[in-house]
């Protein structure tokens, strides 16, 4: 993008974390700023926060690591530590898959995608979208999906219902949809070719982020450290101290 929209904090080694689908970059900042040693770069990709809407066909893992590239230019910075939650999570292994050189490690917070479109695990957000769309949420959570995911995890259908009531863009729904028709690799097997250190925190209860993608990631990325952190729906006063200890930890050692 000609003038993206970030946020940088600390100082020290480079460190660009995003945030995920529907959310901004004060996610992420307000995850991990602080860190000893590490200057901190999160940014809003398109359509999120304060950056334009600039199409539906600017909206793509591909599209949006390519921001992160580009920001990393205009800050004169070669290599840096890349993470993410959630989507922001597919956006750093899109980088390392198709910008080998430039991530030194990789922090994977809750991921929700792997190589396949249209993932199961967040068909009940796409369909949240839907409703957006038609301006009918409170119908949305009248649903049987809805309904038999809130019998298993309520607070995590509690935290879709939040979206609904929030006040998204007209645009919000198109997003939503278009990334979940997306996936940041081809194949898993090509995860192979990333040769850095990796943490991938995982929580169960959370089916929008499920924990066997946690073991897949694991078991795919050749030097993966996997920690499992509690669920953000049931305890996110934990679930931040887990995240912050985590990582903090997983860089010195890298350090």
């Amino acid at each position: 993008m000609k003038e993206s929209i970030y946020t940088t904090t600390g100082r020290g080694y480079p460190f660009f974390f995003q945030h995920g689908l529907g959310s901004d970059r004060v996610q992420p900042q307000g995850l991990l700023s602080g860190l000893e040693g590490i200057q901190l770069i999160s940014m809003d990709s398109r359509g999120h926060g304060s950056s334009p809407f600039t199409g539906i066909d600017d909206i793509s893992f591909d599209r949006y690591a390519d921001d992160v590239i580009d920001l990393a230019t205009h800050l004169n910075i070669n290599q840096a530590y890349v993470g993410g939650i959630s989507m922001g999570a597919g956006i750093a292994l899109n980088i390392a898959l198709r910008y080998p050189h430039f991530a030194k490690a990789l922090v994977l917070v809750r991921p929700a995608w792997l190589d396949q479109e249209f993932p199961e695990n967040l068909k009940l957000m796409a369909g949240m979208a839907d409703f957006m769309k038609k301006n009918e949420p409170e119908s949305f959570q009248r649903t049987p999906e809805f309904l038999a995911w809130q019998r298993k995890e309520p607070l995590t259908t509690a935290s879709l219902l939040a979206h609904t009531k929030s006040n998204l863009p007209d645009y919000a729904a198109e997003l939503i949809h278009k990334m979940w028709s997306d996936r940041p690799m081809k194949h898993l097997t090509d995860l192979q070719k990333v040769q850095v250190p990796a943490l991938v925190l995982v929580s169960h209860r959370d089916f929008l982020h499920p924990y066997a993608y946690g073991i897949t990631l694991m078991r795919s990325l050749p030097q993966a450290h996997l920690v499992e952190i509690p669920s953000r729906y049931e305890d996110n006063g934990g679930y931040e101290r887990a995240v912050r200890l985590e990582v903090k930890r997983f860089l010195e050692k890298i350090v």
